[in-house]
């Protein structure tokens, strides 16, 4: 009998099969056909001669799904959720990709607005019904959604993962309405806590449920195999083909986690329990870590940026590292490999199918690593060296190098990518890769692998037999599992532990059950009990196995310990939290016993040939893997080859075949070369390793932070500086930040006079200091190489509350600073490692909530000491002068870079002006005035005309006007590029002393961060006097801060809710703005409202785009949001807040947007919070008292429209009101479109008259005949 393995991969579809009474093994290799996926595989099946009566065990694994989402192709979906969220799937994290990108563009999300219907219920956080489902309500939605021709609903309503009954009555419904509908309920598929990717991962599932219930219809009934095809899902199991049917998006990651599953099979096989496997295809380096014989499993995947899916799948980092990856020149001067990649059409130079760039498979043809005359198949193609030459000689040019010479460096640059993508999967959880052996796969992983390893100091590596089929090889060795959740979300303390194991025992009798359904042959079964942990108040957990049976706190609270110092180095000791609870079932399948290689088991095999390669004086012995038997050892350097692959063995490392026709390699450690010159690819590798460095740093904060703020939100950002206190890296953090962290850590060197000690921690607040505003708190720390100081590592995020007279800092009629907030000037927490108790105690007692602050400072601290040991590692590799002058050429390659995108940019000049609207006493308008000028390779900023500063809360640290003006800058020149002191060098900036952007102590400025996007958005518009193609009408400009302080009536505890929403994006050149979407100096994470529900004594009532409150125009502004909440508890209410009465602005003829406001309905009747409470601003106040049972509703701004409203396309404007965008008035009165209310289409001539009447309104003159 046969067991067959059948991998679908973008280019090929291979196939592995195994005689289970011969002990044999073949495989096979065809073109994979994109369109009929199913058509390859029967065709690889074919052409191998297998018979489906001979096959016991047939398993599949396919990217059907990830190609589904990645070209759009999937079903017509409806989405019914709860009444007021409609457009939380629309809003996806609220993140952008780039943060300085002025025209990014979310992903499209799989289902339109107009196909997403509300109805009435809702469940509160406990599980228990607020309002009972309107069933009639979901028959006319499933109605509805049938006449607009979906092929699937998803059904997701708030809170439904605390109790799914009304999620299951909707089920029923749909069932007898449209029972030819699929249908997938967020219950179901994924029932944890979490409003959005509880959405996302339902919808993804309705979106290729169709699709992939029919094309395992037809596999089925292709091959009709007796025990049913078995389905590869991204967890590392196997599933029938109902399972994939009913849950197709088990299988997102399928692919890669078979290629995992074959090495953890040959580490069992061979003893190897710490294995790094590594898969280097055409596009793509995939890497994972496998511990103690497991896999590690993340549980979601973004299928795109924004777009998650919570399914557990084997953590598998991919980077785009592959053969086809170009090498190019950037902007900055500097090699970089990838992600760009040349395919497999035109593919590589060296193809000579037409491609021109050079690439990783053109560097080793031209190194010598591969023959030209037998490169796959035993000469099925040929390669072209010359054509490799000429692709490469633009590189070798550019760096007055030989052409051998640019190959090598790009063989370099991604070998350091693909190391720094093993250190992503282990380094970052706190595991050593020197402890692990390392496999490559994939065609290309074997050319590079020994190099890879000395990168990282590994020194064991094996080469797999049949490398490049090992993913079905994988599918072959793995067992059928099926794993059910649920969210329990409760204290450890408070949980009855009786319930949790009668909870983990539902779960496994479910899980059980989709097993013994499956009717596979199994030799037996296994269960696995874990549950999802955190200290009270973190926001992510650490998955954790837990002993099945009787389940304790102790077994709990010891193994999440236990899970959380391997990961961070550190206990907290706080209490803990459980979240979810996971039950998997496995069943085990026959383990496979694969065929051992023949051969002497001594001596030195003969080459078949030698090959002159690069860097080498002598040719190099060539072997054919076929020849190798057990027991032969291959002396270094040396190349294998086999039919579809080239293993590369440089000098310092010894192999051996093992009794599996393995080649097992030692790699000898490479010394450090003290006295080396930094070369340009070296400079490359340490920059990369930088920037890489500062996002692992964000990770680290967000793992182990305690507020919503810095976990939820994201708001801080990482930075690396060199030992003359320059930033060399800045993380994609919060754009404000930009550059201005400097100023704080040149206040701290100069307050302790550049004398630090080994484990210090800094931390500093001082807006007259170097610091921005108050709640932003900068934590740094030194780091030395011995008595020598490499650098330092910093972070500032903002704190939940800094003390002062209101929650958070932000009192809206604060006088003078000390008022605002807590003061930190230059000070260090820790001395020589040691904690400052008094330091401590002093910033704890003057805040509110300092259990929560004390864990986000823990949360700053572990960030910067993963950035410090990161960059000793790399002094470990270079020395300290080379990663000091790599931190030089990192700062000239900056400079370098904004240098040239600034020549490139046309000289001009521009000037505009805003307001900050009322101080919170009077209605006095507060100047911003801008003037910009470039020449030539400089830029310089003039905000001369600026108001003179106010005791009030109008001002801004100089720090932020600094940050809100690069922030400007940086987009309109250079948004893809770096951010580091080398580039701010190049911007003038001339700030007047005070005036409300530079005011002297003690003025007020906490929130003038807030009012701060009047001023990024006047820069962005003085450009627009010769540059009006990048320029965007203004954004919503203020995220409407706001703090609410009480004591929770259900437990008691103290709690300070910081409340940010984001509003319309302003609209651009060519596209209508987002909407509500950050503003340009803000880049952070939109909240869970279910998790806050959790957290603060609220309900939420709605959270949903706000009709026509965009700028209108050629290209309309994003929309801006409406949220409402009823308060369960009594509360003090601040804001210090902007634009409330002067609306973001549009441009070039484009209108402006609405306006912020806050709203209070008590008892009944809804005014304006400033109406209602009395109070001289609607937009700047303190500690008004809410109470409970209010509802506070909050509008944010819209965005400025771009452009003539009567320029916008007709079918642009029918979209917008079938989306629910502008309303069909609008659209009439200010567009000139006459759409019609109930077919939603315009009336073509009736549009016409329309425009021509408006145009002619608007001029003063009688429209034209006709109109």
């Amino acid at each position: 009998m046969l067991r067959v393995g059948v991998d679908i991969g973008g280019t090929f579809t291979d196939l592995m099969t195994f005689d289970e009474e011969a002990g044999t093994v073949a495989r096979n290799k065809v073109l994979t056909t994109p369109r009929a996926p199913e058509e390859g595989l029967l065709e690889a099946c074919r052409s191998a001669g297998v018979e489906v009566e001979g096959v016991s065990h047939f398993v599949h694994g396919t990217t059907l799904v990830t190609n589904l989402v990645i070209e759009r192709q999937g079903a017509t979906v409806g989405l019914i959720t709860t009444r007021g969220f409609r457009d939380i799937l629309l809003f996806q994290t609220g993140m952008r990709e780039e943060s300085f990108d002025l025209q990014w563009e979310r992903r499209k999300a799989l289902v339109p607005r107009h196909l997403i219907v509300e109805v009435s219920e809702r469940m509160g956080k406990e599980g228990k019904p607020v309002a009972s489902l309107d069933e009639a309500e979901v028959a006319r939605a499933v109605h509805y959604l049938v006449a607009k021709g979906v092929d699937s609903i998803a059904v997701c309503l708030f809170n439904s993962y605390a109790n799914g009954r009304h999620e299951i009555e909707a089920g029923r419904i749909i069932a007898r309405e449209a029972p030819q509908l699929y249908v997938s309920l967020s219950c179901q598929v994924d029932p944890r806590i979490r409003e959005y990717p509880r959405a996302s991962t339902t919808v993804l599932n309705s979106y290729a449920m169709p699709r992939v219930y029919g094309y395992v219809d037809r596999l089925d009934r292709a091959l009709e195999i007796q025990r049913g095809i078995k389905y590869m899902h991204s967890g590392g199991g196997l599933i029938s083909s109902t399972a994939a049917q009913e849950r197709p998006i088990a299988l997102v990651e399928s692919g890669p986690a078979a290629g995992v599953l074959a090495c953890r099979y040959l580490g069992e096989k061979l003893g190897i329990e710490q294995i790094i496997t590594a898969d280097m295809g055409g596009t793509s380096f995939d890497v994972c870590m496998i511990r103690d014989g497991v896999p590690e499993i993340k549980d979601t995947t973004d299928v795109e940026f924004g777009i998650p899916v919570r399914s557990d799948s084997i953590d598998v980092v991919s980077i785009g590292a592959g053969g086809g990856s170009i090498a190019w020149i950037d902007e900055g001067g500097s090699l970089r490999v990838g992600p760009r990649s040349a395919g497999a059409d035109p593919g590589p130079a060296c193809y000579d199918f037409g491609g021109t760039e050079p690439t990783t498979t053109d560097a080793n043809m031209i190194l010598g690593t591969l023959n030209p005359e037998n490169f796959l198949g035993g000469g099925s193609m040929k390669l072209a060296p010359d054509r490799s030459w000429r692709a490469m000689q633009p590189i070798a040019d550019h760096f007055g190098l030989t052409v051998p010479e640019a190959a090598q460096g790009v063989y370099k640059v991604v070998n350091a990518s693909m190391a720094q993508a093993v250190r992503q999967v282990t380094v970052k959880k706190g595991i050593d890769p020197r402890e692990f052996t390392l496999m490559p796969f994939g065609g290309a992983g074997a050319q590079h692998a020994i190099d890879v390893a000395k990168e990282l100091d590994i020194t064991s590596v094996l080469f797999p037999v049949n490398a490049s089929t090992l993913s079905a090889l994988g599918m072959m060795t793995a067992d059928i599992s099926y794993n059910e959740s649920r969210t329990v979300s409760s204290p450890l303390a408070e949980l009855s532990m009786d319930q949790v194991e009668a909870d983990f025992r539902e779960l496994e009798a479910r899980a059980l059950g989709y097993l013994q359904a499956d009717e596979s042959h199994v030799v037996g079964t296994g269960v696995q009990w874990k549950a999802d942990v955190r200290y009270v108040g973190q926001s992510f957990e650490l998955r954790v196995p837990l002993a099945r049976g009787k389940v304790t706190r102790e077994q709990v609270y010891q193994e999440f310990e236990r899970v959380y110092r391997e990961r961070y180095g550190m206990v907290l000791g706080d209490p803990a939290e459980v979240v979810n609870i996971h039950a998997t079932a496995t069943g085990y399948i026959q383990s496979l016993e694969l065929p051992k290689s023949g051969g002497s088991g001594r001596g030195a095999p003969s080459p078949k040939g030698h090959r002159k390669m690069a860097f080498y004086d002598s040719p190099v012995p060539v072997y054919d893997r076929e020849t190798l038997g057990h027991g032969m050892v291959l002396e270094s350097p040396c190349i294998v080859e086999e039919v579809d692959n080239t293993i590369f063995l440089p000098q310092g490392c010894e192999s051996r075949v093992d009794e599996y026709g393995n080649i097992r390699t030692t790699v000898s450690s490479t010394p450090q070369q003290e006295d080396a010159e930094l070369d340009p690819f070296t400079a490359e590798i340490i920059r990369s390793y930088l920037l890489s460095t500062v996002e692992e740093m964000m990770k680290s904060t967000t793992a182990v932070a305690y507020s919503s703020t810095f976990a939820e939100r994201l708001d801080f950002t990482g930075a690396i500086f060199d030992s003359r206190g320059r930033m060399v890296a800045q993380a994609q953090g919060v754009p404000i930040h930009a550059g201005t962290m400097t100023d704080s850590l040149e206040a701290i060197i100069e307050a302790f006079d550049g004398k630090f000690d080994e484990g210090d921690v800094m931390i500093l607040n001082d807006v007259y200091a170097g610091g921005s505003h108050q709640p932003d708190v900068m934590v740094a720390r030194p780091i030395f190489h011995g008595d020598r100081l490499v650098g330092y590592t910093a972070n500032r995020g903002h704190w939940t509350d800094i003390g002062g007279m209101a929650a958070g800092g932000f009192s809206g009629t604060a006088r003078h600073v000390v008022q605002e907030a807590l003061t930190i000037p230059p000070a260090k927490l820790y001395e020589a490692g040691v904690l400052n108790a008094t330091v401590r105690e002093f910033i704890l007692r003057n805040v509110r909530v300092s259990r929560q602050i004390w864990g986000d400072i823990q949360s700053q601290i572990t960030a910067n000491l993963t950035g410090e040991r990161r960059v000793k590692a790399l002094v470990d590799k270079y020395g300290v002068d080379m990663v000091l002058a790599g931190m030089d050429a990192t700062l000239e390659y900056g400079r370098r870079r904004f240098r040239q995108k600034l020549l490139e940019m046309p000289d001009g000049k521009g000037a505009d002006h805003d307001f900050v609207d009322t101080d919170g006493y009077t209605d006095r308008m507060y100047k911003i005035n801008v003037a910009v000028e470039k020449k030539g390779d400089r830029l310089m900023v003039d905000c001369s005309g600026s108001s003179d500063q106010d005791f009030s809360m109008v001002n801004c640290s100089k720090v932020v006007a600094k940050g809100a003006i690069f922030v400007a800058v940086i987009s309109m020149v250079d948004p893809e590029g770096v951010m580091n002191s080398g580039v701010l060098e190049q911007i003038d900036l001339f700030i007047p002393d005070g005036s409300i952007l530079n005011p002297h102590h003690p003025a007020p400025v906490a929130a003038g961060i807030y009012h701060i996007p009047a001023l990024t958005d006047t820069v962005i518009r003085a450009f627009g006097d010769w540059l009006p193609e990048r320029v965007i009408g203004s954004s919503n400009g203020d995220r409407d801060n706001t703090t609410y302080w009480g004591f929770h009536p259900e437990t008691g505890n103290e709690w300070v809710w910081y409340l940010s929403q984001s509003g319309g994006y302003g609209a651009r050149a060519t596209k209508d703005g987002e909407p509500v979407a950050p503003d340009p100096r803000n880049n952070c994470r939109f909240s869970s409202l279910e998790v806050w529900e959790r957290e603060f004594p609220a309900l939420f009532i709605r959270w949903e785009m706000a009709t026509d409150s965009g700028g209108d125009g050629k290209f309309r502004g994003g929309l801006a949001s409406r949220q409402e909440f009823e308060l369960l508890g009594d509360a003090l209410y601040s804001a210090a807040a902007t634009r409330h009465i002067l609306p973001p602005r549009g441009i070039f003829g484009g209108g402006d947007a609405h306006c912020h406001s806050f709203h209070l309905t008590r008892s009944g009747k809804r005014t304006t919070l400033q109406e209602a409470f009395g109070l001289p601003s609607p937009s700047k106040f303190a500690n008004v008292s809410l109470q409970k049972g209010d509802i506070f509703a909050v509008e944010s701004g819209g965005g400025g429209g771009y452009g003539d409203p009567l320029d916008r396309d007709v079918a642009m404007v029918e979209m917008d009101v079938l989306e629910g965008y502008v309303s069909p008035e609008k659209a009439r009165k200010v567009y000139g479109v006459a759409v019609d209310p109930a077919t939603l289409e315009a009336d073509p001539k009736e549009t016409a008259d329309l425009r021509r009447k408006l145009a002619a309104a608007r001029s003063g003159q009688a429209p034209a005949a006709g109109g």
